[in-house]
């Protein structure tokens, strides 16, 4: 609590009397005041500090994790284009295999008739 005092007759026992009882002048308490504000201001800024150091740090080890996936999607995109490709490769013989093969059993079927 804050008591203003008077000096004067009653001024030194008022001060001993409310310093006795935990009650400081106004310009002790309003000095007190203003260190307890500065400590409570310190240590925020320190959580925040941390806070913002903590917060930094998520955000460094998501962007490797995010570095790492593009790297691992652009290589999955390399190897589904080399597949595309031997599979396009791949699909021409099969193709030509398959014309002859019916052209074969066109023409047995006609050689069959004919006998």
């Amino acid at each position: 609590a804050v008591v203003s005092t008077q000096s004067g007759h009653y001024g030194r026992d008022t001060n001993y009397i409310l310093s006795s009882l935990g009650v400081m002048s106004s310009s002790e308490s309003g000095v007190n005041l203003i260190k307890k504000k500065v400590a409570t201001l310190k240590q925020e800024l320190d959580d925040c500090q941390s806070r913002a150091q903590e917060a930094e740090e998520q955000l460094n080890n998501q962007q490797e994790i995010i570095e790492k996936l593009e790297n691992d999607l652009k290589a999955a995109h390399q190897k589904l284009s080399l597949t595309e490709d031997e599979l396009d490769k791949a699909e021409t013989p099969v193709q030509e295999l398959t014309t002859r093969a019916e052209t074969a059993e066109k023409a047995a079927e006609e050689a069959e008739r004919t006998r």
